[in-house]
């Protein structure tokens, strides 16, 4: 859904939400809105000095400088509330970076080849995306 969203706003330009409900709705016939969606950056580099960093909503893209070490990205319970939900987690360090959350579920995520990770290995990156109570799923 999100991938025609994103695709909505490419090829319609600035719409608003109930045009874009609208447009959806025609193309998919049905659509749901999710409020709420970020496209902000937060890249932690030198100057951070924590062990641990928790995303929520007003996250999107987190990037890991190689000047930071030792980091746990708490990421939120995979509910209904957040379904949809996509964080872009970019390791640029040589060393991985740990998943953690308040339950199993939020500590971990299942990969694209469906064996469960809790990080995020030096030098890469992971897309993940909340799907209902299930949990976060590697999409990229």
């Amino acid at each position: 859904m999100k991938q025609i969203l994103t695709f909505g706003f490419l090829m319609f330009g600035f719409i608003l939400q109930s045009q874009a409900q609208e447009v959806l709705t025609k193309i998919n016939g049905g659509a749901s809105w999710k409020s709420g969606v970020s496209t902000s950056m937060l890249r932690l580099g030198s100057g951070y000095s924590g062990s641990s960093v928790v995303v929520g909503n007003a996250h999107h893209v987190v990037i890991i400088e190689p000047t930071v070490s030792g980091l746990t990205i708490t990421l939120p319970q995979s509910s209904s509330d957040n379904e949809g939900r996509t964080y872009v987690l970019v390791n640029r360090s040589n060393s991985s970076v740990s998943i953690g959350g308040s339950t199993p579920l939020a500590g971990q995520y299942f990969t694209i080849g469906g064996s469960v990770s809790t990080n995020v290995p030096g030098n890469s990156s992971v897309t993940l995306q909340s799907s209902d109570a299930t949990g976060w799923f590697q999409i990229r």
